[in-house]
């Protein structure tokens, strides 16, 4: 039984900083020399106070002590009754009154004489000035006496007023320095109290080693414990100020605290080993209204959360040493699920019973005491709520907000350990990243060489092991594994996993019954750690060795099992561990081999009470085991699509198994089907049933859709020899397109209504296959040349029918306009205005010839906002005004005639758009303000009248945001982010809606960049830099579920580099370098995708640009030169190709006054005026503007500035 040992605490109230690093000092060598002592600190603030006595009269005399710790600054303290009805008060002279300071040192001074030499007496001073507050002059005279009081008594004892020392005491200056004082001293102090019989003698003769931690002290691969605390080391500089961070958070109610580092920093086993067991110690949190805090905690780990985080939650408060008194009171596990998922008032009152029974319940607790419960709940890795596929977004939300409530209710406090490198994923989780900001996170940076030095040794010392020295240079093996360790930030799991298995090979293998000289050795030995492999090898080794004595058949089964513990969100994202259920494996040898790695200390089994689980040891293994690295690398693609199936999956069980929800035909079902193919047996069946489900409704489809093109084949595509020749071109680009099969051309015509009607479905699948065609030229799919090639031999077809029916001439209008565009992509502008006007005289014929007819009042409104769309793109915005609001006075009759017709009310909204949009190039801004004013008006009447059609809500939002540009163009900030507030909320909220819309994703993925934008522009960094992160995580959704998509892929990179942006406006260049750097290997990948795409060539160079800029920023002039050299050449190329696009030649203008910059910068004044006036030589739109290119506003005005400023002469 361990022997009880008090330390006393004496101080007076103004060094509580001290009083609370004392009790975490205590806390750490009670557990240290739990086998020994029962170490209890003696502090008057966690003793119960009586209101029939003084507080003096509660605490225990330290007399009775075995340690007194007085610690002094500026004050004595209060001076105490010289008798109370329990003891008399009075100095070791006789002297009257005392403080309470003078009293117990001299009372325990006293006391050491009679019980020889016991207690003994540790005395700190704090050096440094000392700070009076007061508001009235006797508080000043209290003051001064209470220093004058302190010298007299320190010159009695310590130090007379001539500087000759009475008595030792320690002196310090920072907290810091008083700690790693006071624990040499107190653990020197506890040596020398162990029993002798404990000592012992190494053979070396080294002297004394005392053992007190049975088997091995390190953790190999798995985190430390609370149970393991007594042999954790070298983080007590990281418990310290975490713990003083949420004792002030605390205080706020906000009891939520973030420990961000890299996979492998030993964020678990420093809360878990380290963090928790401080928190539970007495002294270290305030008390609660005087009264003494009981503690429960409980560690909920990423197996616990899914499917259902509130379910997993409320299973793990449950269990026997969390709050089990909630099961008490009446409340399960899905009651309690429900009630953390409710409203706050109603979770915190079951709560709040469950802890006050604790606390009522507390063994320790003595007659008198107060007390209060509270329970510490720490989410140890936080990733997986973001890379479990088996967590939907909703349970994601609710764990959230459940969560949040419990670390503001007072009761709890909550302490969460992520990866870094998932901390982008944090506004998922809104209200957690909101308690997370400034103290609520803490950085856990890699340990210093004296902190490795302690993680090695300490724990070694505790199991009475030494490391053996090299007989050659005397250098230990301890030396030689810290100075390995300290090379690598990332080496902390390589050496947990290293000590252990060197003890395991050196001390538990000679630990044998009757083996005297091997337990006598217990050393770590140099032939060992060779043979494992030294630091960087012993993990490999290790796990091929296992793999070495496997059999074949389950040798066969390994990579199955190994990739099905490990998972990847996307492509490019780092891999992370998987937990398993043992249920889900049904192959026999693969369940067997599982129980081989958790033998081998490679794998872990838990039992949470829902069913054994399996996971790795530690994600170390992912990028130290080459047979795993490399294993995933070869099966990422499938990583990656099964993470995805897992999710869908589920969102279809949960669904019921509608229809809807399975896998559309393409790219998706695609990849589903070959990952069945060849790793079905890799799946869970759930999955399995899924894509077996799609398939099946894919090829029924497929079906379908083959007997109605037979049909419409052989019913409506007969036509003549002469007939089939004309439409040849439009027959390719529709096959092209994945159209009909044109194998009947040589049936001959049997009647001109035939003949009409097969030529208008042939200009109608012509119109849809060349619009085709023409994104296919936007995106670098589809090369110029075969562009012009076919849009001119597809004119040849438009020329009509002599006395055609309408129905034709409508087709040959739709095939003129996708014409017109298809010009304007190939910079043909005077045949792309022609194609247009043809386009509109046909539609005015039509609506000449039936004013009544609301169809082709539509086409005729149609063909006016195309006229204005090829205006604007072709740089004549004044006319594409003119021309859209004709379009609107055309359309408005009939939108008002045919509320209900959604086509229509569609093109009345795109001409304000249209007109906006040309208004606001013009300069016009009010008059644009009022056609956007004009399309939110009457899309908010649509949204009114018709609730339940989210176009017009899609529509508003979209309306929102035009309104927000020309609002921030016209420089009305306030009211530009109310429009852009407004703009994303409407798309957050259908996205809400209709989870997984992409439709909806595109939306909030621009209406929260533009929201950003403003926000940068308000210079409210904190909030842009959440929108830009909300844009950049959808974004990167969008590219995950389909990465072809050039403009998903350009929204995912254009929110790094507003990032950038961010961080070089907001004064920290080096990390806009890291997002330009980001956004420029994005780009890069895109045009290596599509190298044809004019946009994804822009992109490049914009890129390379803001990568210059931070380098200029960082100071690094020739790197930065670099890049805009390259961005310059970039933009050279493009402005060649069509001089029609504002924005590249403002990027052009821009990289070549950026130039200047950087000569100016570096001196070479005459290059820079050289790139200054080939600046203000491009001619530059006045009014091109965009978010990448944010400054200068005005770059011709910029660079006329900086020639007049060197002196030069302006270019003529």
């Amino acid at each position: 039984m361990s022997q009880r040992f008090r330390i006393f605490i004496s101080s007076p109230g103004d060094v509580n900083d001290e009083r609370r690093r004392a009790a975490l000092v205590i806390g750490r060598l009670k557990r240290e020399f739990a086998s020994f002592f029962d170490i209890t600190p003696v502090l008057w603030e966690y003793e119960p106070m009586l209101s029939s006595g003084h507080f003096q009269d509660i605490i225990d005399p330290p007399a009775d002590a075995d340690i007194l710790v007085l610690i002094l600054w500026s004050r004595l303290g209060t001076p105490l009754p010289e008798r109370t009805a329990t003891r008399e008060y009075r100095g070791i002279d006789g002297r009257a009154p005392v403080t309470g300071t003078e009293w117990e040192f001299e009372s325990a001074l006293a006391a050491r004489e009679q019980r020889s030499g016991v207690p003994d007496l540790l005395v700190y001073r704090k050096q440094g000035e000392g700070f009076a507050r007061f508001s009235r002059v006797d508080q000043l005279d209290q003051i001064r006496n209470q220093w004058e009081s302190l010298q007299s008594f320190w010159q009695s004892h310590f130090e007379d007023a001539s500087g000759q020392f009475k008595a030792a005491f320690n002196r310090f200056t920072t907290l810091e320095e008083f700690e790693t004082q006071l624990e040499q001293h107190l653990r020197e102090l506890l040596r020398r109290r162990l029993p002798e019989l404990l000592r012992r003698t190494t053979p070396a003769g080294e002297g004394a080693r005392i053992e007190w931690w049975s088997g091995s002290p390190y953790r190999g691969l798995q985190a430390f414990d609370r149970e393991h605390a007594a042999v954790f080391f070298g983080r007590e500089r990281a418990e310290r100020e975490i713990t003083e961070a949420l004792v002030k958070r605390a205080a706020e109610n906000k009891a939520f605290m973030l420990v961000l580092g890299a996979s492998g920093s030993g964020k678990s086993s420093l809360v878990r080993a380290g963090l928790v067991p401080d928190l539970m110690a007495p002294g270290v949190v305030p008390s609660v209204d005087g009264g003494q805090t009981t503690w429960r905690h409980v560690v909920v780990h990423p197996a616990d959360l899914a499917p259902s985080p509130l379910e997993g939650l409320a299973a793990a408060l449950l269990r026997p040493d969390a709050l089990p008194e909630l099961a008490a009171i009446g409340y399960g596990q899905s009651e309690l699920a429900a009630l953390l998922g409710g409203p706050p008032a109603v979770g915190a009152g079951p709560l709040r019973v469950a802890l006050e029974r604790v606390a009522a319940a507390d063994p320790h607790a003595a007659p008198g005491d107060r007390r209060v419960g509270r329970l510490v709940l720490v989410l140890d890795q936080l990733e997986a709520v973001f890379t479990s596929g088996a967590i939907s977004d909703d349970d994601r939300r609710a764990l959230d907000a459940a969560v949040a409530r419990l670390a503001t209710s007072g009761m709890v406090w909550v302490i969460a350990t992520l990866r870094s490198d998932f901390f982008h994923h944090m506004p998922d989780l809104p209200q957690l990243a909101e308690l997370a900001a400034g103290l609520g996170q803490y950085h856990l940076v890699p340990p210093t060489g004296a902190e490795v030095d302690l993680i090695i040794t300490r724990p070694a010392e505790a199991a009475g092991i030494t490391f053996e020295k090299s007989a050659r240079s005397g250098v230990s093996l301890a030396a030689v594994i810290r100075e390995a360790a300290t090379r690598d930030a990332a080496s902390l799991p390589l050496l947990s996993f290293l000590l252990d298995e060197l003890y395991h090979r050196d001390v538990a293998g000679r630990d044998r019954p009757g083996d005297v000289a091997g337990r006598e050795q217990r050393q770590l030995t140099y032939a060992t750690y060779n043979e494992l492999g030294q630091l960087e090898g012993a993990i490999a080794r290790r796990a091929e060795r296992l793999v070495q004595e496997l059999p074949p058949r389950r040798a066969a089964v390994l990579p199955g099992l190994l990739l099905s513990l490990v998972e990847a969100g996307d492509a490019s994202s780092a891999a992370t561990s998987r937990v398993v259920r043992e249920a889900s494996i049904t192959d026999p040898e693969q369940r067997i081999l599982a129980q081989t790695l958790v033998d081998a200390r490679l794998a872990v089994a838990d039992d949470g009470g829902q069913g054994r689980t399996f996971r790795l040891a530690h994600e170390a293994l992912l990028s130290h085991w080459p047979r795993l690295r490399d294993l995933i690398a070869e099966h990422r693609d499938f990583l990656v699509v099964r993470r995805r199936l897992q999710a869908e999956a589920a969102a279809w069980t949960e669904h019921g198994h509608e229809d809807d929800m399975l896998l559309p035909a393409g790219r998706r079902l695609a990849e589903a089907e070959d990952v069945l193919l060849r790793h079905g047996g890799d799946l869970a069946l759930d999955m399995v049933a899924y894509v077996e489900a799609s398939s099946a409704a894919e090829h029924d489809r497929q079906r379908r859709a083959h007997e109605v093109g037979q049909t419409a084949l052989r019913d409506k595509l007969r036509r003549s020899r002469r007939f089939a020749g004309a439409v040849s071109v439009l027959l390719l680009l529709a096959m092209a397109a994945g159209g009909y099969a044109w194998h009947q051309r040589t049936v001959a015509t049997e009647s001109r209504n035939e003949a009409e009607n097969s030529y208008r479905l042939a200009l109608d699948q012509a119109a849809g296959s060349l619009q085709q065609l023409i994104d296919g030229y936007h995106e670098g799919i589809v090369s110029r040349p075969l562009l012009s090639d076919l849009a001119a031999r597809s004119r040849k077809t438009v020329e009509g029918l002599p006395g055609e029916p309408d129905d034709v001439t409508a087709a040959r209008v739709q095939l003129l306009g996708v014409l017109s565009f298809a010009s304007v992509e190939l910079g043909d502008v005077a045949t792309a205005r022609e194609l247009a006007g043809q386009a509109l005289s046909l539609a005015d014929g039509l609506a000449a010839r039936h004013p009544g007819d609301s169809r082709w009042a539509l086409l005729q409104g149609q063909s006016r906002g195309l006229l204005s769309d090829v205006f604007f793109q072709t740089g004549e915005s004044a006319e594409a005004a003119n021309h859209a609001r004709e379009a609107l006075a055309k359309l408005a009759p009939h939108v008002a005639q045919n509320p209900q017709e959604e086509l229509a009310q569609r093109e009345f909204m795109n001409s304000h758009r249209r007109l906006g949009l040309a208004l606001r190039s013009l300069g016009k801004i009010e008059d644009a303000a009022a056609a956007q004013n004009a399309w939110v008006t009457h899309a908010e009447t649509l949204d009114a009248s018709q609730p339940g059609n989210p176009r017009w809500r899609r529509y508003l939002a979209e309306a929102h945001e035009e309104l927000g540009d020309t609002l921030q163009a016209h420089g009305k900030l306030a009211e530009s982010t109310s429009s852009y507030r407004a703009a994303a909320a409407i798309a957050r909220q259908l996205s809400a809606r209709a989870r997984g819309n992409k439709d909806y994703l595109v939306l909030v993925t621009g209406t929260s960049l533009r929201l950003g934008d403003i926000l940068l522009q308000q210079r409210d960094w904190k909030n842009a830099l959440a929108e830009y992160q909300v844009s950049r995580d959808t974004a990167q959704q969008l590219t995950s579920s389909d990465p072809s998509i050039y403009l998903w892929r350009q929204g995912f990179a254009i929110a790094y580099q507003r990032i950038g942006d961010l961080y070089l406006l907001s004064g920290a260049p080096d990390a806009a370098v890291a997002e330009f750097a980001r956004y420029l290997e994005l780009t890069l990948e895109t045009q290596g995708r599509l190298p044809q795409s004019n946009n994804a060539f822009f992109d490049v160079a914009n890129a390379r640009q803001k990568v210059g800029d931070g380098l200029r920023a960082t100071g690094k002039l020739d790197a930065a030169l670099s890049a805009y050299r390259d961005a310059l050449e970039m933009t050279v190329d493009l402005d060649s190709r069509s001089i029609k696009n504002s924005r590249w030649r403002k990027s052009l203008a821009n990289n070549y006054q950026r130039i200047g910059l950087t000569l100016e910068a570096k001196g070479d004044k005459a290059g820079a005026m050289a790139a200054y006036k080939s600046c203000f030589a491009t001619a530059v739109d006045k009014l091109a503007w965009s978010p990448r290119e944010r400054w200068p506003v005005d770059v011709t005005a910029d660079c006329r500035e900086r020639i007049v400023q060197l002196g030069g002469e302006l270019p003529r």
